[in-house]
């Protein structure tokens, strides 16, 4: 089937992982130094559970293992996923780059940057959800205004700003949405410090 395990080992097979980068629960592997506009790379959806784990080859195989690769100096590549929403695919990088300049898999195109990359830009961002006539939760939680803010994300980030939920949009000043945005990034790095 296209797409499918055999294709993706043939078109795999003997390629040298050169970058990662991560958008939303898109994370893709740029193939032999090239991220050129229609050059492959290995894009793995994350969904809800997934995980990218390096393992000493011959490792004992773990719940859950959807996809394995042999690296050539004697580790696996594994992907692992609890809930099965996740799933690796070889893709073309599309021809245009994003606001923060980075070129992304079509299927990740679609997805803003997240607070936590170099180029975001969280006035700009600000500005955009102040146009938006809906709750600001709604905006926080929208993968094409902001990523990575999920819902209990979004409501610490609420709370520490004093801002309600339900709120709409354009009725909060620049500055108190862009220390929002600001807040919401906080609440992810002390997530992931926790």
């Amino acid at each position: 089937q296209p797409g499918g395990p055999t294709e993706i080992v043939d078109r795999l097979s003997g390629r040298t992982v050169s970058g990662a980068r991560r958008r939303g629960k898109y994370l893709w592997l740029t193939l032999d130094g090239d991220e050129s506009p229609g050059a492959d790379c290995l894009l793995v959806h994350l969904g809800m559970s997934g995980q990218l784990l390096v393992t000493a080859d011959g490792a004992p195989r773990v719940a859950h293992l959807h996809a394995r690769a042999v690296l050539d100096d004697g580790n696996e590549l594994r992907f692992v996923d609890q809930r099965t929403f996740g799933g690796w695919t070889v893709v073309p990088l599309a021809g245009a780059r994003d606001g923060t300049g980075v070129l992304l898999p079509a299927p990740a195109a679609h997805i803003a940057a997240d607070p936590f990359e170099p180029g975001f830009d969280p006035r700009a961002v600000a500005r955009t959800i102040r146009r938006r006539d809906t709750e600001i939760k709604r905006l926080l939680l929208d993968q094409t205004v902001v990523s990575g803010i999920g819902n209990i994300y979004a409501d610490e980030a609420l709370w520490r700003s004093g801002i309600h939920g339900r709120r709409r949009a354009g009725a909060v000043t620049l500055r108190a949405v862009a220390g929002l945005l600001g807040h919401a990034r906080e609440v992810m790095a002390d997530a992931l410090d926790a």
